[in-house]
């Protein structure tokens, strides 16, 4: 898979855009990654660390998954704290993605361009995840080959919080108490998510 690479702080985001498996980087490509260690001694990576779905739902739940890559002589725990800020960061982007897509599709008459559910679902999306907990870590250290023949050692971490629906929806529309709309639209938008998350 192609990957473009985007500096975000001290974070390294991936993001998917391609099928061949090169690495851009400023004006480094890699051709190549190879996995020269892993977690545990673990033989793959688990089905969970991917590297481009940050958001998926699993049974009753839904997990969030934070990426970093950091140089290769890090130490996992210092890159752990950073890829479960990331997985916890992304969250309420992701609650106003899933919520504003399913506004649009469906038929409850909201307009997506009015500003109060604009506000509506920026207030939903503001949960605090400080008492939810990292389910899953795992880290891989590779070397990257570039087109030139240069060597270099990442290592990359990832970090899996998970959220039961319920518990998420419940925090959800917490949140919504404190938006100043109309209590119409934050019971038509509260219905959307309860059918569709």
């Amino acid at each position: 898979m192609k990957f473009s690479v985007f500096f975000l702080s001290s974070l390294l985001i991936l993001g998917s855009c391609g099928s061949s498996k090169v690495v851009e980087n400023q004006d480094i490509v890699y051709e190549e990654d190879k996995v020269l260690g892993r977690s545990d001694g673990m033989a793959q990576r688990p089905e969970w660390a991917s590297e481009t779905v940050s958001t998926k739902e699993e049974g009753d739940s839904v997990q969030f998954i934070g990426l970093v890559e950091v140089p290769g002589d890090s130490r996992p725990t210092a890159a752990f704290k950073m890829s479960d800020a990331n997985a916890k960061g992304g969250v309420a982007s992701k609650i106003e993605t899933n919520v504003l897509k399913m506004v649009e599709t469906s038929d409850s008459g909201l307009n997506v361009e009015d500003q109060s559910l604009k506000s509506l679902i920026h207030e939903m999306s503001q949960i605090s995840l400080k008492n939810v907990d990292i389910k899953n870590r795992y880290w891989e250290k590779v070397q990257r080959v570039s087109s030139t023949g240069k060597k270099s050692m990442i290592m990359k971490t990832f970090s899996l919080i998970e959220i039961k629906k319920s518990d998420l929806q419940k925090m959800m529309f917490e949140k919504a108490k404190n938006a100043d709309v109309p209590a119409d639209m934050r019971n038509k938008v509260e219905n959307l998510v309860r059918e569709q998350w």
